[in-house]
């Protein structure tokens, strides 16, 4: 018998059997079939009931809405369980199964063997807090799988979603220090690839070794739980009849509709996938039906036939990932006692400092690629280099010193004056190869390009670089960040770059904003 039993939660009261002023037949039996519904079902709450006649937007079939749907990797926050599982382990029995019909791989970086499929997984900024976070650029979760002597084994990932695809890109370890500001970190080489699907059973996960089906952890068990909080539309996101934020906790259930607070008189999360709101603003009543994803810590995504209102951002959201593309780790933990007018504004300075640097770029001539997400701004070793070399070529030296006087005439000029602290050059290398021999040649290409900046071949003046010398720092990352293709592969001649990357003083920012 399955195990998994999804509440439908209703906080309105309620509504009576009337024996006189039904409008029709049907509005009366449609009534009695609720009423019946609460008083023999064993589900301890009683359902939402939504009229499609008087609702804003209506979905009646979910399975319709998911397979026409094109899912971004926000849509996957959460925590998935398989069934079986409490908490973070499986029960004998259920564990026992799993193992037995598992297929396993194993971990470059330990050499475990583990199950290829999670029995559990912890998905967004929200559930699943780690210093991780702080980097720009990717999504992380947090896997468990099992080993074969029925350990548990958790591995942190970098996930992406590219069509009907969801991709793990392992991480093999990382070290974060509180006190120096610092987190370093590397991929294990490993990628596991899942086809996934939403359907009205769960998230399901396959690919050639298996199949699971995973459930939201809250709305499991025999006491399923619903807390959507501080639920704030995503930048970007189509809103959903004026709502701004959602509120569906055990204490309090309201919506924020511009501003003004409105108080939740009914809500339903059905175990076919439909969601069900009621609200009161201003003495006007409104109802909405559509299909969920529960984000659990991270709130919750609404769909209907044609937009997706994406609910997952908390009011002063740790993890502004435009922000922290620039900022050092330890500045990134300032975030929490900043206002979200004032990330905004440092969000939309550094916008016009990336502005300014590609027009300066275009104007000299510069061929460098931007990644505001991750905060790269790359140059391509192929035309820096000669192969497995790290001497910088003549044409490399040309193209350098046409980069730094387009990038230092922006980053030191009056407006940005002082708002840049560091810049950190960064050595990558592709895939292939010996991993210790990347991580020596992609170290010395960025300490070569640091030397060639601070010499007089670079062609900036000697105050501009002794002003320059202090910011700057070097370091390889080998083939631990490469460049995936439309094709979801690496694409190894762009992962084959040296990247400028610059940091903000956000107390300088921050002073300027008062």
């Amino acid at each position: 018998m399955k195990c998994r039993k999804m509440a439908a939660i209703c906080l309105a009261a309620a509504m009576a059997v009337p024996a006189t002023g039904c409008t029709s037949f049907n509005d009366w039996f449609s009534n009695f079939l609720v009423e019946y519904d609460k008083m023999y079902s064993d589900d301890p709450m009683p359902r939402t009931t939504i009229n499609e006649e008087n609702a804003t937007t209506y979905v009646e079939n979910p399975t319709l809405v998911f397979n026409h749907m094109s899912f971004s990797e926000p849509m996957f926050y959460g925590k998935y369980i398989v069934d079986g599982t409490v908490n973070t382990e499986m029960n004998d029995e259920a564990k026992q199964a799993f193992i037995e019909n598992s297929n396993t791989f194993s971990m470059t970086a330990s050499h475990a063997r583990l199950t290829v499929m999670p029995y559990r997984m912890d998905l967004g900024p929200h559930c699943n807090v780690t210093p991780l976070n702080y980097l720009s650029g990717y999504e992380w979760a947090l896997l468990y799988f099992y080993d074969k002597q029925g350990n548990s084994v958790q591995v942190p990932a970098a996930y992406s979603v590219e069509g009907n695809l969801l991709r793990m890109q392992l991480v093999k370890d990382y070290n974060y220090d509180s006190e120096k500001g610092t987190l370093d970190y590397a991929f294990s080489g490993d990628t596991l690839k899942y086809y996934y699907s939403f359907t009205t059973d769960g998230l399901v996960l396959s690919n050639s070794d298996g199949k699971v089906i995973m459930h939201p952890e809250d709305l499991t068990g025999e006491t399923p739980e619903i807390n959507v909080f501080d639920a704030n539309l995503a930048e970007g996101s189509e809103k959903l009849d004026g709502i701004d934020s959602i509120n569906l906790t055990t204490d309090e259930q309201y919506v924020m509709v511009d501003g003004i607070k409105c108080p939740v008189t009914g809500y339903e999360l059905s175990e076919n996938g439909i969601f069900k709101l009621k609200w009161s603003a201003g003495g006007v009543d409104h109802e909405v039906q559509t299909v969920y994803l529960y984000n659990d810590d991270d709130g919750i995504t609404l769909v209907d036939a044609e937009n997706v209102y994406s609910y997952n951002l908390r009011s002063n959201d740790l993890y502004t990932k435009k922000v922290t593309s620039n900022i050092s780790v330890s500045d990134s933990e300032t975030l929490q006692g900043m206002s979200a007018d004032d990330i905004t504004a440092i969000q939309n300075r550094v916008s016009e400092l990336y502005d300014d640097l590609e027009a300066a770029f275009a104007e000299n001539g510069v061929e460098a690629v931007i990644d505001r997400d991750t905060g790269e701004i790359a140059l391509n070793s192929v035309v820096l280099f000669t192969v497995d070399s790290y001497f910088i070529t003549s044409e490399g030296q040309l193209i350098l010193t046409n980069f730094l006087k387009a990038y230092t005439s922006v980053i030191f000029n009056e407006k940005y004056d002082g708002f840049v602290s560091q810049i950190e050059i960064e050595g990558h290398t592709d895939p292939t190869g010996l991993a210790y021999h990347n991580e020596v040649l992609s170290q010395a290409r960025a300490d070569e390009v640091k030397n060639f900046c601070l010499s007089t071949d670079s062609g900036m003046d000697a105050l501009r670089i002794a002003k320059l010398e202090p910011m700057l720092t070097s370091v390889g990352y080998a083939s631990t960040h490469p460049i995936f293709g439309a094709n979801g592969e690496v694409d190894l001649e762009a992962s084959r770059r040296v990247s400028f990357h610059f940091v903000i003083d956000i107390g300088n920012a921050a002073q300027e904003q008062e």
